[in-house]
Formats: C-alpha cells, structure tokens, sequence
C-alpha cells in the first residue's frame, strides 16, 4: 500500500485528504490546528503531531549511476535505502560495475528505473535487484502517474523528441507523442 503524508488540512486539505483514505492509501495527516485533522481519523488516517512525525519512519530511495567508463575511473552505479528515523542507510544494491542506472520513480511498492536501454521494476521489498526488464528503451526522463509511466526520449537531441506513455499494468505502450527538441521531464497538474 502506498504512504502519503499530508500536511495542511483545511478548506482543500480535507476533502483531498478524504479523497486519499476512500482511494485505500496508507496516511498521515498533520495540521497546526490537530482538531482540524481529527475528523480523518474516522476514515482510517494516522494523525501527526509534527510535521517532522508525518516524515519519520519512512524509507528514501537514491538511485546512484556512478562514474561513467569516459572518467578513467569507472564505478557501479548503486540503489540506496535510507531510513528517515535516523539517517542511515539500511541497504544497498550494487550494480555492475558497468551498469549505470538512471531515472529512478516509483509506482506503488515498485522502483522502477532505466539501465542500458531497458526500465526495470524492483519491489521495494525485494532482497535482489531485477534481472530482466519490463519494456525496451533509454529513455531521457521518465515520471509515473496514475499507473502509467510517462518516458521522454530527445531522439538524436537535435529535433523534436517524443513522449511515450506506458501502461505499467501491462507493460505496454499506449501512445506516442511528437514533442520539442530535448523533452526533459514531463509535469502533472492535479
């Protein structure tokens, strides 16, 4: 299940926040006035005290590539847990040490990043790193919404890129979109 920490239930906070709980995310809420978050306790939210409590207890991920072989001083790219209680980092996964990974997003309990022209998705509960891909392609950026990753590619970075969006339950491509020269990321408004 996927954790959201909400800070600011108000006029928009709450319905959103409502929203969120009846959609079965895992939540914590904080307000400065508490009172005012109370009400999502009945819908199943964990109610802060700080903000500092709604971002505690959480996992960071950090996707490394490491040092490119044209350096003269190649080295693996890494994925990295870091624990928010304290700042440690609880795990880490090595890859090869010519592979350099980039572009790390997650859709639900899933890391999903690109290597060596191929995405892969990793389940953050798993001890290993994939060993096969879930779609084809090195793509410039990628961000996931909604079930659907949403992966630029700039072409030969000097004529219109294309946006290719992929439904992530399936693996497959739905549609492919002309964009500008060097489409660099790709920004929800909701």
């Amino acid at each position: 299940m996927k954790k959201i920490g909400f800070i600011g239930i108000g006029l928009m906070g709450l319905p959103m926040a409502k929203n969120l709980l009846k959609a079965k995310y895992e939540l914590k809420a904080f307000n400065r006035t508490i009172k005012k978050a109370e009400p999502l306790k009945e819908f199943g939210a964990e109610i802060s005290q700080s903000i500092k409590e709604v971002v505690s207890n959480n996992d960071i991920w950090v996707l490394s590539g490491g040092n490119p072989e044209f350096t003269g001083n190649e080295t693996n790219g890494k994925l990295v847990k870091v624990a928010t209680s304290d700042n440690a980092v609880v795990q880490v996964f090595d890859f090869l040490p010519t592979n350099h990974p980039k572009s790390l997003s997650i859709d639900g309990a899933s890391l999903i990043y690109n290597l060596n022209g191929e995405v892969f998705s990793k389940e953050v509960t798993s001890s290993s790193l994939p060993t096969s891909s879930i779609i084809v392609g090195s793509f410039y950026a990628m961000t996931i919404n909604d079930g659907k990753l949403y992966a630029t590619d700039a072409g030969d970075f000097a004529s219109n890129g294309t946006l290719k969006i992929f439904d992530l339950s399936t693996n497959s491509e739905i549609i492919t979109i002309a964009t500008g020269i060097i489409p660099g990321g790709v920004y929800f408004n909701n």
